[in-house]
């Protein structure tokens, strides 16, 4: 894709990865909105650059190298898209012969990533009702 076709949207970071002279581009969807003197994390679509306010309207992507066996961890770039964005923005950033897309919907994607950081729901709360 050449540079001048690159649309990031709302994004404030822009990871740039050349892949086999080709440069594709993933955006950073965490953002904090500043409201009423307080910061909140809010999570953008990195295809059309809205916000996405429900859980259910949103997906969790990443481009997975095709691998035998999985014997060790990998780590891969994540992004976030509106369900009704999806299609458009995998078109837009096309996976190479060995990879191909995977997704868990957004619900699902939090819980895990809570989960794998030992989140604690009551910990949290009280602390959150201290500030």
């Amino acid at each position: 894709m050449p540079l001048e076709a690159w649309s990031p949207g709302l994004s404030s970071r822009l990871d740039l990865n050349l892949r086999l002279g080709k440069i594709s581009a993933i955006n950073m969807s965490y953002k904090i909105e500043i409201s009423g003197g307080k910061a909140l994390p809010v999570i953008i679509c990195d295809q059309c650059g809205g916000r996405i306010e429900n859980l259910k309207d949103g997906n969790a992507l990443w481009l997975e190298t095709v691998t035998k066996g999985r014997d060790k961890p990998r780590l891969y770039d994540l992004s976030h898209t509106h369900k009704r964005c999806n299609d458009q923005f995998e078109a837009a950033n096309p996976a190479e012969s060995d990879q191909h897309w995977m997704s868990h919907e957004l619900p699902d994607d939090l819980f895990l990533l809570l989960k794998n950081v030992g989140y604690n729901a009551k910990s949290a709360a009280r602390r959150f009702r201290q500030t």
